[in-house]
């Protein structure tokens, strides 16, 4: 770099996209002296710490911006995604009370927070979402009824197949199968009341909420830039999507999964099939957004060319 001046800033926050980070180090109270760590991924007070430093590579071809209160919640799936899906960028906003629309493309809430907002906080995610925003809302399955019921149908639908079809065991057979039909009008009917405030809230945008397997073959969720037939089992329960305009809910425990909460030994099939459907998800976020703002830009009214109608003329 020849005589030019060399400038480090020292910050006590992620950098920005506009800075690069050369090296982390959490210092001990007093005077201290900085040294390399023995162990380079495991590196301890006072020692430098380069895991977070970006390599040279390639510009993404296009950024996603997220707005969630649970940043951390979401750094498992960042530091995956420049493997995963190159062409993606992911910036993490820190949630404030009213959705911005210069800020994000995706807002995360878990359901809990969104059952909580105020009446006027559930008007500015209508009309964030009215404008081509979009909203991730994620239900939870750990400890609930629903989570309890859809055990119960797998064990019971389990039992039958072990069972098999002789004609010794038919009573028994036919008897778990009722049940099964039960739990299963249970199952619905929880998952039709978890929908319930977002079904509503869709119904005021004008769209119905979806779900996942009545989405098109060609549907950005299931296409782009991975390709999902059918949604993953996740935590041992099926992940459960519906969708209506930049409306997302999502039932089962995704997020947890990036971020193993608890720590759990989950098979590396499972991580990767919850960090390829969230890219999916980002993708659409970005796309639903950038489309929507271009057509705020285009013009209400277009003129029909001459040529057009003179070619209208002759044929007529």
């Amino acid at each position: 770099m020849g005589n030019s001046a060399r400038f480090v800033n020292e910050k006590t926050s992620p950098p920005s996209e506009l800075e690069i980070e050369l090296c982390r180090i959490t210092l001990a109270a007093g005077t201290t002296t900085v040294e390399a760590p023995p162990l380079i991924f495991q590196p301890q007070i006072n020692q430098l710490d380069l895991r977070w430093r970006p390599t040279a590579s390639l510009r993404p071809t296009f950024t996603v911006r997220v707005g969630t209160a649970q940043i951390d919640l979401w750094q498992g799936l960042v530091r995956a995604v420049p493997c995963l899906a190159p062409q993606l960028q992911i910036q993490m906003h820190p949630l404030s009370s009213t959705p911005d629309l210069d800020d994000c493309d995706l807002i995360f809430l878990p359901d809990a927070t969104f059952r909580t907002l105020a009446e006027e906080q559930v008007y500015a995610y209508q009309e964030y979402l009215s404008s081509g925003g979009v909203v991730l809302v994620e239900v939870a399955l750990r400890g609930t009824r629903l989570a309890e019921l859809i055990a119960l149908a797998q064990e019971l639908q389990s039992a039958a197949q072990r069972l098999g079809r002789a004609a010794e065991v038919a009573p028994v057979v036919r008897e778990i199968e009722t049940e099964l039909a039960g739990v299963r009008t249970a199952v619905q009917e929880a998952i039709a009341q978890c929908l319930g405030t977002y079904s509503e809230l869709a119904h005021r945008l004008g769209v119905t909420l979806q779900p996942f397997s009545e989405l098109p073959a060609d549907h950005p969720l299931r296409s782009q830039p991975f390709l999902f037939s059918a949604l993953p089992v996740i935590g041992g329960y099926p992940l459960q999507i519906w969708i209506g305009g930049g409306l997302i809910v999502a039932i089962g425990d995704l997020s947890h999964t990036w971020a193993l909460i608890p720590p759990v030994a989950l098979p590396r099939e499972t991580l990767r099939t919850a960090h390829e459907m969230t890219v999916n998800l980002l993708s659409f976020a970005q796309m639903h957004h950038q489309l929507h703002r271009m057509m705020r830009s285009a013009p209400t009214e277009v003129a029909v060319p001459t040529q057009r109608q003179i070619t209208t003329m002759l044929s007529a």
